[in-house]
């Protein structure tokens, strides 16, 4: 649908290689499984040493019951007449990676995800009416943006997307790349009361125009991204790291993999104990398999 904006591909939160011995390997909704086992194993080939350092670390908690229900259900105010879905408090911030049963998700997951409206705040008529396009749609997972650390123009699209079972995910929007502005603790707080758990921290820094200095820059994006991680998680949240451009400036992968390495040799690879890794898979209208 035009409306809610073909600028942008659908967004899957599964991840595409295992971060931790034991966690489960998710292939996004409609693609082959032979077709994903060839991008998986290109994928893993691209991370090189980083990918396997990293799945040396510490030893991933033992998965959860199987018997528990999959879906985190979404808190909040359910609509007039409806019960609303139990709240459920994201696990604390510890010092091992989250296995991937952890992550919150919402009530019948389908992987469906859009990229929402791109302005910083829509008026309520606009938020109802394509909100209630989304649900109708099956969607599951929406990413809005979010002006810096500002808090409570986003309070009326959170609020109904949580009431139609819909996971929002807060893409903190910082204009060429530059540093955060505001309180970005009390900003986590704030939304995660709502019903936000994902924060996707900056924005494609692979390409030139995304950075502060014109050009993409490994350590410079760490030097800005590590911080702001600490401080999400530490308030409750999931920071996202990456969202990364395919045919950027410099190749997507080859600064994912470097990224790795860096994280690795700084000490700071615990940074992404409750990261995930955000993806713009952009298909360019072309087939899965292309």
């Amino acid at each position: 649908m035009s409306a809610l904006g073909p600028w942008a591909p659908p967004v899957v939160l599964r991840p595409l290689v295992r971060t931790a011995p034991g966690a489960r390997l998710w292939r996004p909704q409609g693609v082959p499984l032979a077709v994903f086992d060839s991008r998986r194993a290109r994928f893993d080939v691209a991370l090189g040493a980083a990918a396997s350092r990293l799945q040396a670390g510490p030893k991933a908690p033992a998965p959860p019951d199987p018997a528990r229900s999959r879906a985190t259900p979404v808190p909040g105010a359910a609509p007039t007449g409806s019960p609303g879905p139990a709240a459920k408090t994201p696990p604390a911030a510890g010092s091992h990676p989250l296995h991937l049963d952890a992550f919150p998700r919402p009530p019948g997951d389908n992987g469906w995800g859009i990229h929402w409206i791109p302005t910083l705040r829509q008026p309520p008529e606009v938020v109802d009416r394509f909100v209630r396009e989304a649900k109708e749609m099956g969607i599951k997972w929406v990413v809005f943006l979010n002006d810096d650390a500002k808090v409570g123009d986003n309070d009326y699209l959170v609020k109904r997307l949580v009431e139609n079972g819909i996971m929002p995910i807060m893409r903190i929007y910082t204009p060429n790349g530059r540093p955060i502005q505001g309180d970005l603790a009390a900003l986590v707080r704030h939304y995660t009361r709502l019903g936000v758990y994902y924060y996707q921290l900056y924005n494609e820094p692979n390409l030139n125009v995304e950075n502060p200095e014109g050009r993409p820059d490994v350590d410079r994006y760490l030097d800005r991204w590590v911080p702001a991680a600490r401080v999400v998680a530490a308030n409750g949240g999931y920071p996202g790291f990456g969202a990364l451009a395919p045919g950027g400036n410099m190749d997507d992968l080859e600064f994912l993999r470097i990224a790795l390495d860096r994280l690795i040799a700084r000490g700071e690879v615990d940074a992404l104990d409750r990261a995930w890794l955000s993806m713009h898979n952009y298909m360019f209208n072309h087939p899965p398999d292309y």
